[in-house]
């Protein structure tokens, strides 16, 4: 939960709503970064709250072989889509 709450502190620090009007690599890697936290968060929690990773993994449009232990921590696939989220847990 330290790394949900930090994540949250940087994503609000970084405030990518507003670097989106000022610069978008900032904008960019901001939300990189929250995702990649959001995958690593959901891998970790998935022997707990199996359900509510499985969401996150379908909206972050990983396979099942892409969202394991292993690859908890790779890059996200720039450009990728991701669906519209939803209400996760």
């Amino acid at each position: 939960m330290a790394e949900a709450r930090q994540a949250n502190r940087y994503f609000d620090q970084q405030a990518p709503w507003k670097s989106r009007k000022t610069d978008l690599e900032v904008c960019r890697t901001t939300i990189h970064v929250c995702l990649r936290t959001v995958r690593s968060l959901a891998t970790a929690m998935s022997p707990f709250l199996p359900f509510g990773s499985e969401k996150v993994r379908t909206m972050l449009g990983l396979s099942p072989e892409e969202f394991t232990w292993n690859r908890a921590g790779e890059p996200l696939s720039i450009g990728a889509p991701i669906a519209s989220p939803e209400i996760v847990w």
